[in-house]
């Protein structure tokens, strides 16, 4: 499951990278998805921010959970 911010434009999506063969296995991947011309390019900047509604960042703590509890169980 994935959290959409900034009208959609964004996607979060935590997780446990199974392929990963290192400590840092938890995977937080952002895309972008809007079509490139309308891309804010937010990721490409030196630095960004994000503002989260209280109910996106019960969502993301929710996935990062998740991850840990899968990373958990496997390791």
């Amino acid at each position: 499951m994935s959290v959409l911010l900034e009208d959609e434009n964004l996607r979060i999506t935590a997780f446990y990278d199974r392929a990963a063969q290192r400590v840092d296995s938890i995977c937080l991947y952002l895309e972008e998805t809007c079509p490139p011309a309308a891309a804010v390019h937010r990721l490409r900047e030196g630095e960004a921010a994000l503002h989260l509604t209280a109910g996106q960042a019960r969502a993301l703590a929710d996935e990062l959970l998740a991850a840990i509890k899968e990373q958990a169980f496997r390791g």
